[in-house]
């Protein structure tokens, strides 16, 4: 939380824009950023100075156990763990925000993956699903080289999901879901080659 006013205060002290980006036409990039809920790992390929498309490897999960204390003591009470994989794909626009700032915007399409278990005494649940949809960010980059950049980035998406579940002794069951993500905030870190 301490960087969001400081990358604020560093981007709102630059020089006036100027039309020129450090980017050219073929040039590739590494993008790495984390949230809170989130961690990715992507890549940039720019078509001009002001465009680039993306792909990015979006990774999600949590594990959670439950411990019960009741007249007989503590006693484990259950588990749950859960992971996602996505895939990003899309097209970032970007423009000059100041002589060592660029601020972009994307669009894309992104389709995942998702596992899940649940274990309590006497019931157990394993959960595989899918999800597709689209998403779309906007956030900035401050250059400490012209081949390293740290920023932030507000995300959001649009997503169905369906989800294929086991649980011990009722069958199989499907859902299906669509649901709505926003705003996400990311850090993301770009090194350009």
């Amino acid at each position: 939380m301490i960087a969001l006013p400081l990358l604020t205060a560093v981007l709102l002290t630059q020089s006036p824009p100027t039309d020129s980006l450090p980017f050219h036409r073929g040039q590739w990039a590494g993008q790495f950023a984390g949230g809170w809920d989130f961690a990715s790992a992507g890549l940039l390929k720019f078509r001009s100075p002001k465009k680039a498309l993306v792909v990015d490897i979006r990774i999600e999960g949590g594990h959670g156990e439950d411990l019960v204390t009741d007249s007989a003591g503590t006693h484990w009470g259950g588990v749950g763990s859960h992971a996602d994989v996505s895939l990003w794909f899309g097209w970032r626009r970007y423009h000059s925000a100041g002589s060592r700032v660029a601020a972009y915007h994307s669009w894309g399409l992104l389709a995942g993956f998702t596992h899940s278990v649940a274990v309590e005494p006497g019931f157990r649940s394993i959960a595989n699903g899918w999800n597709g949809g689209v998403f779309g960010d906007f956030g900035g980059s401050y250059f400490l080289t012209p081949r390293l950049s740290l920023g932030a980035t507000v995300t959001g998406a649009i997503r169905y999901s369906e989800v294929y579940a086991q649980p011990s002794g009722s069958g199989k069951r499907r859902a299906w879901e669509i649901d709505a993500a926003a705003p996400g905030l990311g850090f993301v870190a770009v090194l350009y080659f």
